[in-house]
């Protein structure tokens, strides 16, 4: 009989154990504790219920398209902005109803002149467009009739909206979380090309063939001239040390062609260099993380500090095959310390790359991509 009871004790301990590691036991809601994992399951009937809500945001002369993923019930929710990438293929919906079930309000924009959204296309605008989003997002108006909290922002974004997510929100004071997936330094892209006129034409034709319908405004040619232009404005590794504060998860595909982990592992340490804290996650997927979906979610949500939401817990639930890498690196000095800006030019211009590197990089910038 005793042997039995053990026995039956470890069985249910066991249960209890998969339960934790799956994240589906007591998922840490913004708010309230429930018991559900929101990567896999809907949660308890909320009332008013969740939402999907259209809103017109105020940016330049236009009103920028975007929907309200909102998770419903009476408290006022924390939100995420959730940026595309270029030219938007890719919206990573299935990333917002993972988000609302956990709680948050998930804001999908389009920028000028993306996907209806009137005006005109270019990277600056896509900068201002954010900017004029978190301001947006501050009125009074706009957080009661969404339902939204006044907490400092999250900002994740995928490839071109993840280099966006960083760029906006570098330093930015209602900026406290960004997540950056797939998302590569434009500055560095933007270097290459000007010293190479072959890459640049290659892009060229590359990003035309991408703005053909979904963007409005802009050509090819004019996209890659405007980096050109200037380097140093696109540069991320120049603002290293604007991140100090914050919580940055860059997250990379193993298998991603077009912006591979080496690239996210230069960028990440030019953050730590800089004493700003940032973890780079690897999973082994493809740009767009095609094959472990669920997997980015969990990493999404523990880059948002939900307790219990990391991916390393699919895998040791056996709900996930293949490997993760984590690689967090914390400078000790990083709590009020300034900026290391050395071997950086003045007026935070970008980092000269020598001409070995530039060759390296040319070939990767002809194939870069931003969906």
């Amino acid at each position: 009989m005793a042997l039995s009871i053990g026995r039956a004790v470890g069985r249910w301990r066991q249960g209890i154990l998969g339960l934790l590691l799956s994240g589906a036991f007591l998922w840490s809601v913004p708010g309230a504790a429930m018991n559900f994992d929101p990567v896999t399951q809907d949660p308890p009937p909320r009332a008013p219920g969740p939402s999907l809500e259209s809103a017109a945001i105020p940016s330049g002369a236009v009103a920028l398209n975007a929907v309200f993923y909102l998770p419903g019930g009476e408290a006022p929710a924390p939100v995420v902005l959730l940026l595309h990438g270029l030219p938007g293929e890719e919206r990573n919906q299935d990333l917002a109803q993972v988000l609302r079930r956990a709680g948050y309000a998930v804001l999908l924009p389009h920028y000028r002149g993306a996907w209806g959204s009137p005006g005109s296309f270019s990277f600056r605008h896509c900068l201002a467009d954010i900017d004029a989003m978190l301001r947006w997002l501050d009125a009074p108006a706009v957080q009661a009739r969404f339902r939204l909290d006044a907490q400092p922002r999250a900002l994740v974004g995928h490839s071109m909206g993840g280099y966006l997510a960083l760029r906006a929100g570098a330093g930015h004071p209602r900026v406290s979380t960004l997540v950056s997936m797939a998302g590569p330094d434009f500055g560095i892209m933007a270097e290459v090309l000007a010293a190479d006129d072959a890459a640049a034409r290659a892009t060229a034709e590359r990003f035309e063939g991408w703005v053909a319908g979904p963007l409005a405004g802009t050509s090819g040619a004019a996209l890659v001239a405007e980096l050109t232009e200037d380097p140093r404005f696109f540069s991320l590794a120049a603002r290293a040390g604007l991140f100090v504060g914050q919580r940055v998860t860059l997250v990379a595909g193993s298998e991603d062609a077009y912006v591979s982990p080496a690239r996210l592992e230069k960028l990440q340490g030019a953050l730590v260099t800089a004493h700003s804290p940032a973890k780079l996650e690897t999973l082994p997927g493809d740009h767009a993380f095609s094959s472990v979906r669920l997997a980015l979610a969990r990493v999404v949500l523990a880059a948002l500090g939900e307790a219990g939401a990391g991916a390393e817990a699919a895998v040791a639930a056996g709900s996930f095959t293949g490997s993760i890498t984590t690689s967090s690196a914390v400078s000790v000095a990083a709590a009020g310390a300034g900026a290391n800006t050395a071997g950086l030019p003045p007026d935070g211009g970008a980092p000269t790359m020598p001409a070995s590197s530039l060759a390296a990089a040319a070939a990767e910038a002809r194939d870069s991509r931003c969906s």
